[in-house]
């Protein structure tokens, strides 16, 4: 059986991200292990993630979290992983099997990385803007540039991430107004990630990978949107993530990749449904794919079991 495990990115907001695994004690005491290790209490009722400084560690332990709950069900079984901009991350991480100390001190070094560009006394001073519309995207690209703003994600054809500065992004969706958008809205990220914002950092976060991690192997391929295939060596893996800080990611073209991969089954860890979305309206072709979406349900148990349900046929 053909597994792929999605991770989504950030733009996800309720503070709710880790009921799912309440009622599961060996989670919970999972958890206590690994807020220790980020040095903050993922089981607080008042997680920030709106903080772009905390943030990106509150959402990678509860992906890893997870992620390491439900690969034993899958022990026999090809698993791939793909995530979606700090999902990616995440993905790396899972697939190295990386230790919580590891995976914090990732987390740790690419928020520092992000944040760095932001004047601390300018409160939201970047963000990404999600567009949506019938536009076609070459028309767009020079409005887009004459505003200092840069595509950040493509997610299909009629649907772009866009990076800049908030004042810049609220001039660019008047200046866009006369085409054909449909919706427009700011993700809450506070970062331009993907963007020419970071041309200067991506060495920088590679050098830091490779010191870091480089003893670490890839035990899943993961599919990158840089180069549109199956990534095997964490080498490799590692100087895609670098360069990702700084570039367009191609979603669209890995949704077609997903299709062409014919997978038995597609699990959206989250947080979120946003990846989900993202697949449905990019790929019609996945439709026949079963997808089991982490936040449609209330319990890790009873994601479980769905899941159990759906794979007791291959066993």
């Amino acid at each position: 059986m053909k597994i792929l495990f999605l991770f989504a990115g950030q733009g996800y907001h309720a503070d709710s991200l880790f009921d799912i695994f309440r009622t599961d004690k060996k989670t919970m005491n999972l958890l206590k292990i690994m807020s220790s290790a980020a040095e903050i209490d993922f089981l607080q009722n008042d997680l920030e993630m709106t903080n772009p400084h905390s943030v990106q560690s509150i959402i990678g332990a509860y992906q890893l979290t997870l992620f390491s709950r439900l690969l034993p069900l899958f022990t026999n079984h090809q698993v791939d992983l793909a995530g979606y901009s700090l999902g990616e991350i995440s993905a790396f991480l899972g697939s190295i099997n990386a230790n919580h100390q590891d995976s914090f001190k990732l987390f740790r070094y690419r928020t520092q990385l992000m944040t760095s560009i932001v004047n601390n006394n300018i409160f939201a001073e970047y963000d990404l803007l999600s567009v949506v519309g019938q536009f076609i995207l070459e028309e767009i690209q020079p409005v887009i540039a004459k505003h200092n703003c840069y595509i950040a994600i493509i997610n299909s054809i009629q649907h772009v991430v866009i990076g800049g500065k908030i004042s810049d992004l609220r001039h660019l969706i008047t200046a866009l107004s006369q085409y054909p958008i449909s919706h427009a809205k700011f993700l809450g990220v506070y970062l331009p990630s993907h963007t020419d914002f970071y041309s200067d950092k991506s060495k920088q976060f590679q050098r830091f990978l490779d010191e870091n991690y480089g003893f670490y192997s890839l035990k899943y391929p993961v599919i990158s949107p840089l180069e549109l295939n199956k990534i095997y060596n964490a080498r490799q893996e590692r100087a895609l993530l670098g360069q990702e800080l700084c570039t367009t990611l191609q979603w669209h073209k890995v949704c077609a990749l997903i299709g062409e991969y014919q997978y038995n089954l597609i699990i959206d860890l989250g947080p979120g449904d946003s990846m989900t979305t993202i697949l449905n309206k990019a790929n019609t072709e996945l439709f026949n794919t079963p997808l089991i979406t982490a936040s449609h349900y209330n319990s890790l148990k009873g994601l479980c079991n769905a899941i159990i349900s759906l794979t007791s046929s291959y066993q």
